[in-house]
């Protein structure tokens, strides 16, 4: 398996369109890095751990957004931006 994808098989990964991938980006919460074409690039092992994530939260019957918000705070604590 590849060890990066597009933003569009992140998407499809994540289950999110790719609209919703650049806010993570932009938020900080699902890092990706850029290639020499400005196309971002995910790294695979990241989604995964970001689903696993998400699928924690939810499962506690939280909201979106104070999931995001303490997934952003988690990373900002590691030192992961």
């Amino acid at each position: 398996m590849k060890e990066t994808v597009s933003i569009g098989e992140a998407a499809i990964i994540l289950d999110v369109s790719t609209n919703t991938l650049r806010k993570y980006d932009k938020l900080g919460i699902v890092p990706c890095s850029r290639g020499a074409n400005g196309y971002r690039y995910f790294n695979v092992s990241d989604l995964f751990t970001f689903k696993s994530e998400m699928r924690k939260f939810k499962w506690k019957g939280q909201a979106l957004g104070l999931i995001l918000f303490r997934l952003k705070q988690q990373k900002e604590k590691a030192g992961t931006k």
